[in-house]
């Protein structure tokens, strides 16, 4: 059984991409022309999961790309939902 998980780490100027069942990589411009490209990439695929951490306002357009053609899992950093714990924060569900 192969793992078919895609981690991408999103910047402002790129999506850094690695494909975990042979470690494969990759690498995007982020802006809205290499979202086709990223899915030309992906297209054939069985891809059980895409794993991405939000990055402000960087992520969301990525986001908007990919939602309805892959199953995306937003990681939030455990360093921020402790922060958020400690400052009195309710924790918003991922959608």
């Amino acid at each position: 059984m192969t793992d078919n998980t895609i981690g991408i780490d999103i910047s402002k100027a790129m999506l850094d991409v690695h494909r975990l069942s042979d470690g494969t990589i990759a690498q995007f411009s982020n802006n809205s022309g290499c979202f086709k490209s990223l899915q030309c990439w992906l297209k054939g695929q069985k891809i059980d999961c895409i794993v991405y951490e939000p990055t402000g306002p960087y992520h969301r357009a990525f986001e908007e790309s990919l939602a309805a053609r892959f199953p995306l899992a937003k990681l939030i950093h455990c360093k921020h939902v402790a922060s958020h714990k400690h400052m009195g924060h309710g924790l918003k569900p991922i959608r």
